[in-house]
């Protein structure tokens, strides 16, 4: 026990998201979206062999995503940017995909990519066989015609 405790409206919240398999949440903030969404993820990673998890969040509110994520759920996190702090290079999604069958390439292998608005990885590679997209405060998606909102459906919707 993590001594993490759903509140019903998540509880809700992730059946529903399950049942219908995607979940728009829109509470305010504090009601926990953040955890629902690694608790979805969670459980999409234990029906789906091989799971990749794409989170898509303003930096600002990446570390509360890795830390929820590993605290919550026990997910593991890597960002698709080089950390400045960290001296230790991190793999992007493009070189996960070349390095596939080295075992010693963790990062390539860990449940969650973390990226930025700025940094939407481009596709997913040809290894990963199911994932899903979580996009936290995907409002500066409204348009169909803004660059965020092509990038994200690049990355959806784009060759496999």
């Amino acid at each position: 026990d993590n001594g993490w405790k759903l509140f019903p409206h998540q509880q809700k919240a992730i059946i529903h998201g399950l049942k219908m398999r995607r979940l728009v949440v829109a509470y305010d903030m504090g009601l926990g979206k953040t955890l629902i969404g690694c608790v979805w993820a969670k459980a999409f990673k234990k029906t789906f062999d091989g799971l990749k998890i794409y989170i898509i969040a303003p930096v600002t509110l990446k570390q509360n995503w890795q830390d929820t994520a590993l605290t919550a759920t026990g997910l593991r996190t890597y960002e698709e940017q080089k950390p400045k702090k960290k001296k230790r290079k991190l793999k992007s999604i493009d070189e996960c995909a070349q390095v596939e069958e080295n075992p010693e390439e963790e990062d390539c292998f860990l449940d969650i990519s973390i990226s930025s608005w700025a940094k939407i990885p481009q596709h997913v590679p040809p290894r990963v066989k199911n994932f899903v997209v979580i996009c936290d405060e995907a409002h500066s998606m409204q348009s169909m015609n803004s660059g965020r909102t092509k990038d994200v459906l690049r990355l959806v919707l784009g060759p496999r």
